[in-house]
């Protein structure tokens, strides 16, 4: 699949925290995604699920940071997230706990 970080954050799951918005509250917390060449997203699991374009107006339980090429490649392959993070091009700042839900937060969208 090859999938922009601007098509995923700004189409797919809006549309699917409007269809989906139990299962996503379920995965829960905060979701800071500097995607480097794209742009940054806030999505907030905590209460009602919703997602804003922008640098992150509260504190944020995790923040990923990565390269908008290699954004597409997790997105295509769920697996490469953690080789990403090994090889130090995907960054994770806060609460590591949060980053092993990823796989479940972009199963509910894509």
């Amino acid at each position: 699949m090859d999938i922009t970080a601007r098509v995923l954050f700004d189409e797919k799951f809006p549309k699917a925290i409007q269809e989906k918005a139990a299962e996503f509250k379920e995965v829960g917390g905060t979701y800071t995604f500097n995607i480097e060449g794209e742009g940054t997203w806030l999505i907030d699991l905590e209460d009602t699920p919703f997602i804003v374009e922008g640098p992150a107006r509260k504190a944020t339980g995790v923040t990923i940071t990565v390269s908008a090429e290699d954004f597409k490649t997790m997105i295509a392959d769920p697996q490469m997230g953690m080789v990403l993070y090994f090889d130090g091009k995907l960054k994770i700042q806060g609460d590591p706990l949060f980053a092993t839900k990823l796989q479940n937060l972009f199963a509910l969208a894509v």
